[in-house]
């Protein structure tokens, strides 16, 4: 139903557009807060780090409970956290406070991400998840089409904590949205022992890889910085093998056996890297290369989400027919070889005296993950079994979040081994880390496209059983 539809939607679509908004409001903030706590930006980068760091290495534990408690104790939950802790951030009155409350910020970010994107197929039928996942990516990008602007406004008239304390009547009015319309959980807490092992395996292994790639270009391999990427290895690879002989696994390993599923997740990562190592680097290359101001920068960089946004809904729909003429195999494949078409042509035009190259190159990246993020959503959750939809989710949300931790230091690293020590001003007159970065960007999108193709023949086998959904 058409009410059912719209309600839905609301109630996860406030919770993604509260994710995206807090991530590119708070980077424009960053100065600010730096100049209040008397840190330079180096050391600011952590306000940003813990709470991707927490979304990446807690959506696993959350899809579990999730499942067990059910989505919409979830969601609610999810508001909650994501409010008050807002409102301590909005408080904070030293760096170490603010990052510790970041970093739980991240956990309900983490809620309503996996119960949001978990909730959509549960509610709704397969013929229309595809348009739900496009409206709300699309959501998603206003978030992001709306964060920089909004932040430069609110923190020059009003300060640093506004920016925090906007999240709060949102969250409430979601939270009240979703205990109205969302039906009472049928689930009931489940009495099979929970993994905390496997769970503190899996968080110590995201974190000791991530943080170890962080500090490749300031300490290089130097032993404790190896001995954590050699620890979070080890320690993601016993996860592994715990997951396949526990009882009650944080990933049901049943999830794996589908094809479709494998390689549609693995498309997802490959295609998050290089859109976190963009957005990093993108507005370096505008301040100091192009000499733009914070003003144009933003202005530019709105060329992308609205890009996306105006894309993501039409995919979702054309991923929807039933004709099969474009499959989401096909529609996920053909919008990351677009990007990396469009991150070669970037790379290959950086030297040019010129803005358009810019402009071309953020408008179509940004049709290029329209046309890839919402048949690719549709094709990972209809590919788990309905008892596991918050698992499944769970595994597709951290796979975004892994992919977007991954590309940042990564990209940081590359531009240090182009010749340069950090991403400073000093680096105004070197292109080649730019070239670099984006020369990789083009590889990432060559891997997801192939991946994603991959699952092309698969998915038309299980495509004549698919059907029916939740009404």
């Amino acid at each position: 139903m058409r009410s059912g539809f719209v309600a839905v939607l609301a109630c996860v679509g406030v919770g993604t557009f509260m994710s995206r908004l807090d991530t590119y409001i708070v980077s424009v903030a960053l100065p600010s807060m730096g100049e209040a706590f008397g840190h330079d930006m180096g050391a600011m980068a952590g306000v940003m780090l813990f709470y991707l760091l927490a979304m990446a290495s807690s959506m696993l534990i959350i899809g579990n409970l999730g499942d067990r408690f059910g989505l919409r104790r979830t969601i609610l939950a999810g508001y909650g956290v994501f409010s008050a802790l807002s409102l301590a951030c909005g408080l904070a009155s030293g760096l170490a406070f603010l990052e510790v409350a970041r970093f739980l910020q991240g956990l309900g970010a983490a809620l309503l991400l996996v119960a949001g994107f978990a909730l959509v197929p549960r509610f709704l039928r397969s013929d229309r998840v595809g348009s739900a996942m496009g409206v709300m990516n699309m959501v998603g990008s206003l978030g992001v089409l709306s964060g920089a602007p909004l932040g430069g406004v609110m923190v020059q008239w009003l300060g640093w904590n506004s920016i925090f304390w906007v999240n709060v009547p949102l969250g409430l009015a979601a939270m009240i949205l979703c205990w109205r319309k969302l039906p009472p959980d049928e689930t009931s807490a489940s009495e099979a022992l929970f993994d905390w092992p496997g769970a503190l395996l899996s968080m110590a292994g995201l974190w000791g890889v991530v943080l170890f790639l962080d500090s490749l270009r300031t300490t290089g391999l130097d032993p404790a910085s190896t001995a954590r990427g050699a620890g979070g290895l080890v320690c993601l690879i016993l996860f592994v093998l715990r997951e396949r002989q526990v009882a009650a696994p944080l990933i049901d390993p049943c999830l794996f056996a589908n094809p479709v599923f494998n390689r549609a997740l693995l498309a997802k990562l490959f295609a998050f890297v290089p859109m976190a190592a963009h957005g990093y680097v993108m507005p370096f290359y505008l301040d100091w290369s192009r000499g733009y101001t914070t003003q144009a920068t933003g202005a530019a960089l709105a060329v992308f989400p609205v890009a996306q946004s105006l894309t993501a809904p039409l995919a979702g729909h054309l991923s929807d027919r039933k004709d099969g003429r474009l499959p989401p195999p096909v529609l996920t494949s053909m919008g990351m070889l677009g990007l990396a078409a469009s991150s070669a042509f970037f790379a290959a035009t950086l030297g040019l005296d010129a803005d358009w190259p810019t402009f071309v190159f953020l408008a179509l990246s940004g049709v290029s993950y329209g046309l890839f993020l919402s048949p690719s959503a549709k094709l990972i959750l209809t590919n788990v079994p309905p008892d596991r939809r918050s698992a499944g989710t769970s595994v597709f949300t951290t796979a975004t979040n892994v992919g977007m931790a991954l590309g940042v230091p990564l990209a940081a690293y590359l531009f240090h081994l182009a010749g340069g020590e950090a991403l400073t001003a000093d680096n105004v007159g070197n292109l080649e880390g730019f070239k670099l970065v984006y020369a990789a960007n083009a590889v990432c999108g060559l891997i997801a496209a192939g991946f994603a193709l991959a699952s092309l023949r698969s998915y038309r086998r299980r495509a004549g059983t698919a059907g029916g959904g939740a009404a």
